[in-house]
């Protein structure tokens, strides 16, 4: 029996916002389609199922009990008072109803209180990660765009791949010269070029997935910085790639931070080869290398929470990758030691729950 039945409420449900739209996703990993809620007031985007939006669809300004009673007569198969209600309640703590006179809604809500983070847990969140925004760079995306568009076409790829492999093959003639200069570098005026180098690097990471998102015409409302404990970390505000429908677009805008600063890596190491000693040739080297460690050691890293993982996560066409990966990973280590045929957390595909298992054991030993 649900809450509003065993309580004896009915509760009005308050009609939707206007302004949220609804729009068509890309294919899920099993071939189903997934639709994205899109809230302009918050430039906040979330994931909906079929079903989700199937109940949506039935939301006319009923009350709870009639909008559950009604969702079990039109998708009988499989529908109960829980999928309903959870709906309800995703919809009024994501702030997407109209606000409700009576409050009533809001009485009925405080049954989730007790499961809401506390005081001190969003003080440590917030200690732990918060954000500040820079700026708004859509006018300068828009306006550098026609510069760099050639850079980000499959001609521009390709062109750059030949130099890549030109510049390793220039680098492999010199080797113990760049070996030496890496090993110099351990010193106080190396960490200082390493530093300099490092912050170039990052903002044409970023640049870069703007730049990819404004190739798809998406909106880029901020670029700011993170702070990981305290740990600085430039990012970008790419969320309008919800909007997509198509999964390489998805990719090719997680990947371009990763694409830039390969294209940055091949551009500085053939400076490097063709400089003569001195301040430039430093500052070459240590763009160089930076670059080809943070994007091929670091970025492309699934097991951080950095590009790699988003790469991984899009590209297998599966959302929340690490929390419904160590569910499984918690599950299936259950199972091996202790053999306590437990159900699974959820129904997914072999070849997917074996990934996804493998994954969460591969991160918790990185």
């Amino acid at each position: 029996m649900s809450d509003a039945q065993s309580s004896g409420a009915d509760i009005n449900l308050p009609p939707l916002r206007q302004d949220i739209q609804i729009l068509r996703g890309w294919t899920q990993y099993d071939g189903a389609p997934s639709f994205v809620l899109f809230d302009p007031l918050r430039n906040a985007y979330f994931r909906l199922t079929q079903k989700a939006c199937r109940l949506l669809s039935l939301w006319n300004g009923q009350t709870l009990a009639s909008f559950s009673r009604e969702a079990r007569n039109r998708f009988p198969q499989g529908q109960d008072d829980s999928e309903a209600e959870a709906l309800v309640r995703f919809m009024h703590d994501n702030q997407l109803l109209e606000e409700i006179g009576s409050g009533q809604f809001e009485a009925h809500a405080k049954k989730d209180e007790a499961s809401r983070k506390s005081i001190s847990s969003r003080m440590l969140h917030n200690y732990l990660f918060f954000k500040i925004p820079i700026a708004r760079p859509q006018k300068f995306l828009d306006l550098t765009w026609p510069l760099v568009a050639s850079l980000y076409s499959a001609t521009g790829a390709f062109f750059l791949t030949l130099l890549g492999f030109l510049a390793v093959y220039l680098v492999s003639r010199q080797w113990d010269v760049f070996w030496a200069q890496f090993l110099a570098f351990f010193s106080w005026d190396g960490l200082a070029y390493y530093a300099v180098s490092l912050v170039l690097v990052k903002i044409l990471h970023e640049l870069g997935h703007a730049w990819m998102a404004t190739k798809f015409r998406l909106q880029v409302p901020v670029i700011g910085v993170a702070f990981l404990v305290l740990m600085p970390v430039l990012y970008t505000d790419t969320s309008s790639a919800w909007r997509l429908r198509s999964r390489r677009e998805r990719l090719l805008v997680d990947g371009a931070g990763i694409l830039t600063e390969l294209g940055l890596a091949v551009v500085a190491t053939l400076v490097w080869v063709f400089l003569e000693d001195g301040p430039l040739r430093s500052i070459a080297f240590t763009t160089a290398t930076v670059s080809w460690v943070m994007s091929l050691a670091i970025n492309l890293n699934p097991f951080m929470r950095f590009d790699g993982y988003y790469l991984l996560s899009d590209a297998i066409g599966f959302e929340n990758l690490q929390s419904r990966g160590f569910a499984f990973g918690r599950w299936r280590l259950r199972e091996v030691l202790f053999g306590l045929n437990v159900k699974r957390p959820e129904i997914l595909p072999q070849w997917l729950e074996r990934l996804i298992t493998f994954y969460a054991w591969g991160t918790w030993i990185y």
